[in-house]
């Protein structure tokens, strides 16, 4: 399974550099993994935004690519005031965002509680 990186990064919460950091690992855990050819493709954007906004977190399934689109949304100010070591727990804890998309929409030809287990065991690793 291929997992594509991009974010919205702001300085004073320095997620771009925690997520450079910390990007391969997931690319790489992945890489040899399969689901199903429901899903071949995660594009997730990682994004902090204040509550106050009350933005929508955005989710996307391209069908026609398999790619699956996601917001990993953390929280600004947490991420303004954190230290590495919080951020850091914070990035990963976020991916979770992720499955209960996934388990609403049942996309066919994909194996969402074996990418979950994945998933969390990844997790495990870094939490």
């Amino acid at each position: 399974m291929k997992i594509v990186f991009i974010g919205e990064y702001n300085s004073e919460t320095r997620l771009d550099t925690v997520a450079h950091r910390y990007r391969d690992v997931f690319i790489d855990y992945f890489a040899d993994r399969g689901y199903g050819e429901g899903i071949i493709q995660f594009c997730l954007c990682s994004v902090c935004r204040p509550k106050e906004l009350e933005l929508k977190q955005r989710v996307r399934m391209d069908h026609k690519e398999k790619t699956f689109y996601c917001d990993i949304v953390y929280d600004y100010d947490y991420w303004v005031s954190a230290d590495t070591v919080g951020r850091e727990a914070d990035f990963f804890t976020g991916f979770r965002q992720i499955i209960p998309f996934l388990e609403k929409r049942k996309y066919n030809g994909f194996d969402v509680p074996a990418f979950k287990k994945d998933l969390e065991s990844l997790l495990a690793e870094y939490i």
